[in-house]
């Protein structure tokens, strides 16, 4: 169906506005992401702002924003490649403070867009997007104590993620062992 074009001053709003609580945060997240399907089309000149103003709120309410950058993330992260980048930095620098299920959908997001790269650019990406992973992996993960049983969890959320957004673009939900955990 097509979006009433109040949609586009609200969403524009959204991007700009200064909210002050938790719940107007996560209101404003629902409302993006309600909003998915369309950032492919009438609403694409929000889609940038939309997606830094929801990264910009993970702290706030992670949940709702995180999932909501990632819908957006897979409905037309193909706009969103010039920007990879930007929300990479923005992703190693939250990911690891914030619940394994809002780790994993803020990696799934970048996942959802370099799965718009073209095919020989694709697994580059994904080693970018998961370096962090790969790296503590390689320096080694004590999984012997509970901090380490942490990491490698919150590892294996990520890849899962990626990989479930690369193959069927993010339509599966997070496995409950990533929600439920930590």
């Amino acid at each position: 169906p097509a979006l009433p074009e109040v949609y586009q001053a609200v969403v524009a709003s959204v991007c700009r506005s200064e909210v002050a609580s938790a719940d107007q945060c996560a209101t404003a997240a629902t409302l993006l992401r309600s909003c998915g399907p369309h950032f492919d089309g009438a609403l694409r000149p929000q889609l940038v702002p939309a997606v830094q103003w929801l990264m910009g709120h993970v702290q706030h309410v992670p949940v709702a924003a995180s999932a909501a950058v990632q819908e957006l993330c897979g409905y037309a992260g193909q706009h969103l490649v010039p920007h990879v980048g930007e929300f990479l930095r923005v992703v190693e620098a939250t990911a690891n403070a914030a619940p394994p299920d809002v780790d994993a959908s803020l990696h799934g997001a970048l996942a959802g867009i370099a799965r718009h790269l073209p095919g020989d650019q694709i697994a580059t990406a994904f080693g970018e997007i998961m370096r962090a992973s790969a790296r503590a992996v390689i320096d080694g993960i004590a999984v012997s104590q509970e901090g380490g049983r942490r990491m490698l969890h919150r590892i294996l959320c990520r890849l899962l993620r990626c990989a479930l957004v690369v193959e069927q673009g993010g339509s599966e939900p997070a496995p409950a062992a990533c929600e439920a955990s930590e």
